[in-house]
């Protein structure tokens, strides 16, 4: 690709994954019991695998896919750890317009999480219509697309360390 500009240098990526887990070593830190933590595949897998290095409180690791758009999703890989009566925190790498994360909290909460809260590196808060916000977050940007670090365009470019963005 060529025409791209770096959006986040992967040590400014990285100051805002520790802070975050800060945040949840602060927040958690006299929690006996295992946090949930809950990954939805593809894009939020490298968001995770730093956060969690950065943690020191006990956690357990799930994943779940989600596919489809709009109003109409498909679990094709659920969650396999119980949920009920846990601490659930989805990690997800960016908060778009929403509606997939909406879906799979509604889903979490079905199965009767003690609590759910919602870890986002990126939030995009204006491109939502819906009453769903992260609890936190590393950093807000107007709509701009993105991609590296876990985000793809056209499926490619995850790998990429740094996140991008398409030059105009």
């Amino acid at each position: 690709m060529k025409h791209k500009i770096v959006f986040l240098h992967e040590k400014d990526i990285l100051n805002l994954v520790k802070g975050l887990a800060d945040q949840i070593n602060h927040d958690y830190k006299n929690e006996k019991e295992s946090l949930l933590l809950v990954c939805p595949l593809k894009g939020s897998v490298f968001f995770l695998a730093d956060f969690v290095r950065f943690l020191k409180i006990p956690v357990i690791i799930d994943f779940i896919l989600i596919e489809g758009s709009k109003d109409s999703f498909v679990i094709t890989k659920d969650i396999t750890n119980p949920i009920k009566n846990k601490k659930v925190l989805i990690i997800k790498e960016v908060l778009n317009e929403g509606t997939k994360l909406l879906f799979l909290k509604k889903r979490i909460e079905a199965s009767l999480p003690k609590s759910i809260k919602i870890v986002t590196l990126i939030d995009k808060p204006s491109q939502r219509n819906l009453d769903l916000q992260s609890d936190y977050f590393g950093i807000e940007t107007e709509d701009r697309y993105i991609f590296g670090y876990g985000m793809d365009h056209q499926e490619q470019y995850r790998q990429l360390k740094n996140i991008h963005l398409l030059a105009q």
